[in-house]
């Protein structure tokens, strides 16, 4: 009996690092992210930008030195991923944020996947009669983001497109910039639980990570987003270095309203130019943990 375990286990353990892509824990709609709130919606459009990714991707050879051992590398047909994207908009996480005694298990949209947020401050309670009546419950989603205008945000829907109040239960990061050369601000909004990368006079870019590929996402300040390819530039490989925060960044922080359902920490950081200089300072107005 134990050798026929054996045997399975082994079998098993083949199978399941065979390097198939293999989904071990379906969601019960197809195309719903796993262990998420989601509507069928939601699923159906997710499956056809999996698929989109699938069928515009090809692989090609790095190097034939070896001819035995020929590494691959791939290419998107990002064109197709830009006209997709301007028709159903991009997959852009966010947070979702309710009083903990007012909230639903999913909103009233249906163009939406939603799970609990991994932050320890954003979970409740073990017990719910030890629950603050005040008490602010944020969960991280997903949702194929068409525009940014104002104070909405349109969504992608199966018959018309939905529109959603920003900051008042669907919240991004929002980024303070400031340029300690010119002494200015800037505000911009970002994916939740990204850094950008650095700025331009035109944008703020965010490196993105989607089904295995890397975009460039650029935000502008009339809001608008823009998906380009990834292109490597050494000068701009640069991960985020926290900095004690100057004095107009910590004024700025007083006043952001809901500080309250945030870590409660400010994190600021040195932010690259085009140039390759750090020239601003940042700090992120959401949560830091998603």
């Amino acid at each position: 009996m134990k050798i026929i375990l054996a045997l399975g286990f082994l079998l098993l353990s083949a199978y399941a690092f065979s390097g198939e892509d293999v989904e071990l824990f379906d969601h019960e709609i197809a195309g719903c992210p796993e262990n998420s709130s989601c509507f069928k919606e939601f699923g159906d459009l997710r499956k056809s930008w999996q698929a989109l990714l699938k069928n515009n991707t090809k692989l090609i050879p790095r190097s034939a030195v070896d001819k035995k051992n020929v590494e691959y590398g791939a290419s998107l047909n990002i064109s197709a991923i830009q006209k997709f994207s301007k028709n159903n908009g991009f997959p852009f996480s966010f947070f979702w944020v309710q009083k903990y005694f007012e909230r639903k298990e999913l909103p009233e949209e249906k163009v939406m996947a939603l799970w609990e947020s991994a932050c320890p401050k954003h979970q409740p309670a073990f017990e719910e009669k030890d629950i603050a009546k005040d008490f602010i419950f944020v969960r991280k989603g997903v949702a194929f983001v068409k525009e940014v205008k104002g104070d909405s945000i349109y969504l992608k829907g199966q018959e018309k497109d939905t529109s959603i109040s920003l900051n008042k239960n669907f919240f991004f990061n929002t980024f303070y910039i400031w340029d300690s050369l010119k002494n200015t601000f800037q505000t911009f909004w970002g994916p939740a639980g990204e850094y950008p990368s650095h700025i331009t006079s035109q944008f703020l870019e965010f490196v993105v990570a989607e089904d295995n590929w890397f975009f460039n996402i650029r935000v502008h300040p009339d809001q608008s987003w823009s998906l380009h390819e990834r292109i490597i530039r050494n000068d701009l490989l640069h991960l985020g270095e926290e900095v004690e925060c100057p004095k107009p960044l910590l004024e700025k922080w007083k006043a952001v309203e809901w500080r309250q359902w945030t870590l409660g920490e400010l994190n600021c950081q040195k932010l690259l130019n085009e140039n390759g200089e750090f020239s601003s300072y940042i700090f992120a107005g959401a949560p830091l943990c998603f």
